[in-house]
């Protein structure tokens, strides 16, 4: 202690050290390193290729561009129907299970694509869409079908092997990101950069299927299995609920800003929107990367479970505070310099919008826990009113304030979960414990 006061380095440095590094995190930090390095990658060239889109579209087509890709997202969370986190915790605990689980949660995704597909249909043929519009709903609404084979990245995350998946994304990323370029350089409509997003889920799935093959696993030896499908089901109609709250959270805001204002606007709050949700994969690369690790915890050690809760909840939260602080004092400066002047009317969104992150983070880290001691059922109550809160701010607030009154409905609406969970007695013990450094 005498050497630590004099280096002046705090103990809890010394604990969180030991801990991390010798505590069996080793292996699941590697993972979580190949999750990280591959998914930056890929986001980080997407977005930069998203920016010369947004510059070439110019805000009117950015816009439309926009509109299409959140409509079709308010119904993205149907075809998994809120399985992929109830399946990697069941393969965690469960291995030699996994063709069961795997060839059941496939069929019930499957179903799920295909009511969601359908959904879209009567909802475009019936509301008050363009037949442009709803072209390119139709075309992009395709990708439903594919997201099925995210069944084998879960497979492989459960198993602390998601470098085999990693290598999948990086190499789909660079063909499609190759693919934008040339329709930016010939000049292409936003119709076809839609087609690309197409490419982009195909090749997902094509490469997930080898990489499951090479792996010397076998589809075929899938099977449904209707107690497993029951039970797959019975966990996750909360997150389904809570997931389609979750997708209303993220899009509901730009199709309200199409509605009552215009794709002009929306093209210019999408900048400030892309910029603010670039982070939002950390939370989700960390938490799914160290799942398997508290679910393992919580078989073995109640003080280990909580003591690795402890440090994913406060990781979040610091990453976000970082991103956040810098973000909202430069906010003009960085739209300019990223989107250019066109787009600079969105600084004031960003400033706002980003602090919605703080929230977001530290909601991952809470959803591990609800998913852990298997309270899925408040975790749907409370996203779905955190929607609720963010619809009717959103009808008041973006006539009253434009765009910024957007920003400020979605960050207003993102502390609903968190603080609603602090209200309720038999979760803000935990919800407390997490912020404890002992």
């Amino acid at each position: 202690m005498i050497l630590i006061n004099k280096l002046k380095i705090h103990p809890y440095y010394i604990f969180a050290k030991e801990k991390w590094l010798n505590d069996g995190f080793q292996k699941y930090f590697q993972n979580m390193s190949w999750m990280f390095a591959g998914r930056v990658l890929t986001i980080l060239i997407t977005f930069l290729v998203n920016i010369y889109i947004a510059r070439y579209l110019q805000p009117l087509d950015y816009g439309i561009l926009n509109y299409v890709l959140s409509f079709v997202g308010l119904f993205a969370i149907l075809p998994s129907l809120g399985v992929d986190s109830i399946l990697l915790r069941e393969l965690s605990y469960n291995k030699e299970k996994r063709n069961s689980l795997l060839g059941t949660a496939f069929t019930i995704k499957g179903i799920g694509a295909i009511l969601a597909f359908l959904l879209v249909i009567v909802i475009v043929f019936v509301g008050k869409i363009g037949s442009y519009e709803r072209l390119l709903i139709l075309i992009y609404s395709t990708t439903f079908f594919f997201s099925a084979f995210n069944v084998i990245e879960i497979f492989f995350q459960s198993s602390v092997l998601s470098k085999k998946t990693v290598f999948v994304q990086i190499t789909s990323t660079i063909i499609v990101t190759a693919f934008k370029i040339y329709l930016l350089i010939n000049n292409y409509g936003t119709g076809w950069f839609i087609l690309a997003y197409v490419l982009d889920s195909l090749l997902l799935a094509i490469g997930s299927i080898y990489v499951y093959k090479k792996y010397k696993e076998q589809i075929l030896k899938w099977c449904f299995h209707l107690p497993t499908a029951k039970i797959l089901l019975n966990n996750s109609w909360p997150i389904i609920l809570a997931g389609f709250a979750g997708m209303i959270y993220l899009k509901i805001d730009q199709v309200m800003i199409r509605n009552i204002l215009d794709n002009y606007q929306l093209g210019i709050y999408s900048a400030a929107v892309k910029l603010s949700e670039f982070w939002y994969f950390i939370p989700g690369v960390i938490a799914g990367s160290v799942f398997p690790a508290i679910i393992n915890a919580k078989k073995t050690s109640e003080g280990q479970y909580l003591s690795r809760l402890k440090k994913l909840n406060w990781l979040l939260i610091l990453i976000a505070l970082v991103i956040a602080i810098p973000v909202s004092l430069f906010s003009k400066q960085i739209i300019n310099l990223i989107f250019g002047a066109k787009y600079i009317l969105s600084a004031p969104s960003l400033s706002v919008y980003i602090w919605a992150g703080v929230a977001v983070f530290w909601g991952a880290g809470i959803a591990q826990y609800l998913i852990a001691e298997n309270k899925t059922v408040k975790f749907f109550i409370t996203t779905s009113t955190g929607a609720l809160v963010n619809i009717i701010l959103n009808f008041y607030m973006i006539p009253l304030l434009g765009i910024v009154g957007a920003a400020w409905a979605s960050l207003i609406s993102y502390f609903v979960v968190p603080l609603m969970l602090l209200s309720w007695k038999d979760t803000r013990g935990q919800i407390i414990n997490l912020f404890k450094f002992k």
